[in-house]
This record gives C-alpha cells, sequence and structure tokens, in this order.
C-alpha cells in the first residue's frame, strides 16, 4: 500500500466519509498506519460517535500502535463519558 493508492482509493470511493461502521473499522487503522492525514479527523468523529467496542478498539489499537499514543489519549478524554465502561 502507498498514500497514492489510498488517495485514490479514497477518491473513488470516498471512503473516509463512508458512513458504514464496518468500513471505518478498517480503513480508519490502515490511515493511520499509512499516516494518511486527510482521515484523521473522520477517524476522530467516527470513535467519538460511536460507542460500539468492536469498531473503535482497531482505531485506537493503531493510534497507539503508530505513535500516536497522546492522540488517542485526547480523544478518548473528549469523549469518555460517552463510552460503555467496558470500553
Amino acid at each position: 500500500m502507498t498514500t497514492n493508492i489510498m488517495i485514490k482509493i479514497d477518491a473513488d470511493l470516498n471512503t473516509t466519509l463512508d458512513r458504514n461502521p464496518e468500513i471505518g473499522q478498517r480503513w480508519f487503522p490502515l490511515a493511520i498506519a499509512m499516516r494518511y492525514e486527510p482521515a484523521f479527523p473522520a477517524a476522530k468523529h467516527y470513535v467519538q460517535t460511536i460507542g460500539r467496542q468492536k469498531y473503535i478498539l482497531p482505531v485506537y489499537t493503531a493510534l497507539v500502535r503508530h505513535g500516536y499514543r497522546s492522540l488517542a489519549f485526547e480523544w478518548f478524554l473528549e469523549r469518555k463519558d460517552f463510552y460503555h465502561p467496558i470500553t
């Protein structure tokens, strides 16, 4: 995968703004791993509006794994009261 391929996929399929949480669960961790910055605002919105651990855990995990631990913590703190205690 390259950034140019990410740009092409996003341009063709509008993946970053897709409302399907199954897409976000896969797209955002990939975007974070590839440092595809245009997807970061949508990734933040995604994890802050979907409460299911199934969907948001891969995004937070990708953030931590790829050097964005403080950003993950910041996003989490902004909405920690929204999440279920297990999450």
